[in-house]
């Protein structure tokens, strides 16, 4: 599997309600979530799908560091440019950008 040379957009949601803390902010934990829902939209884009899953396993989370550099308020449209950096039998390296807008 080759690396991706262009990022992948292939995820986006708009930020609900539920996912907003006391301060008016994107929680936390949830940055963790829509990076993980990215990944499952890169998987099942992989053909690592639901089926897959089923017939042959899953994959698992190593590490993950996040860094917050921006705001992001309820109803702010966000979505995930993904970069494939690399793969092989057992793993795939991945990089994240959640992006606010177009």
């Amino acid at each position: 599997m080759a690396a991706s040379p262009q990022p992948l957009r292939i995820w986006r949601t708009v930020v609900p309600p539920a996912w907003i803390d006391y301060n008016g902010h994107l929680n936390e934990g949830y940055y963790g979530v829509a990076f993980g829902d990215a990944s499952d939209a890169l998987l099942d884009h992989l053909g690592f799908d639901g089926e897959y899953r089923e017939n042959h396993g899953t994959f698992y989370t190593v590490e993950t560091r996040i860094r917050f550099l921006r705001e992001v308020h309820e109803g702010s449209e966000i979505h995930a440019a993904t970069l494939l950096l690399g793969a092989d039998e057992k793993r795939l390296h991945v990089h994240h950008d959640l992006l606010v807008g177009d």
